[in-house]
């Protein structure tokens, strides 16, 4: 499936509340929107929980004048990409290739050449974006996990995890001008960094984390 959509309102995709969709060998490319232009799932906190699961895809040249470059989630959304690629898309916040607000899974994918459309900040513009909703008082089913994935000159950052808990695995972080990976604590989570057989290569910070529960 190869789909192109233009719009300021509207995703290609969008995905409501309770809904669980499966999608494989398809081809998001040329899309614009506000936020994630080619898939965004429409949930909030206290909705029924989606899901989104994705394989042998490629989310290519779209661009969003706000958040998720090419896909937006909700913070009651469960996703999972596999063999997947992101290349050359943009945002003009975070999230220039994903923005999750629920829970993320990324495996054996690449991730390069996305960037942000204005510079606005130290740490702005990670290619993936994982977050906590401002509503969303528990974190207890948001997450993020990258495990066999190549994060690659994405622009100016390439992983950014704000208030979840984080497992990496067997990655590559490579040629960021600002971070690799960057993981914090919010003022109402401290979140954990599960580090392992990860290698970093030319980002000027390669990975910045208050708590690093493993390093193999």
């Amino acid at each position: 499936w190869e789909a192109t959509n233009f719009g300021v309102d509207s995703s290609l995709l969008t995905i409501r509340p309770g809904a669980h969709v499966n999608l494989i060998n398809s081809d998001f490319i040329d899309n614009i929107n506000g936020k994630g232009p080619a898939i965004r799932t429409m949930t909030y906190p206290g909705d029924d929980v989606a899901s989104l699961y994705v394989e042998d895809s490629r989310f290519m040249d779209n661009i969003a004048y706000g958040l998720g470059g090419a896909i937006h989630l909700g913070s009651e959304t469960v996703a999972s990409f596999k063999n997947s690629v992101f290349k050359r898309n943009m945002a003009a916040g975070e999230g220039t290739a994903i923005h999750s607000l629920g829970a993320l899974t990324i495996t054996e994918s690449t991730i390069i050449d996305n960037k942000i459309l204005f510079s606005i900040g130290s740490s702005k513009g990670a290619a993936v974006y994982a977050g906590i909703d401002d509503h969303d008082h528990s974190n207890s089913s948001k997450s993020l996990s990258i495990v066999n994935t190549t994060v690659a000159k994405n622009y100016p950052t390439g992983v950014f995890a704000n208030g979840v808990n984080t497992h990496v695995e067997h990655a590559t972080f490579k040629g960021h001008s600002r971070y690799g990976l960057r993981t914090v604590d919010t003022h109402v989570h401290e979140v954990n960094l599960n580090l392992m057989s990860t290698v970093f290569d030319d980002n000027k910070v390669n990975c910045d984390a208050p708590n690093v529960d493993a390093v193999s």
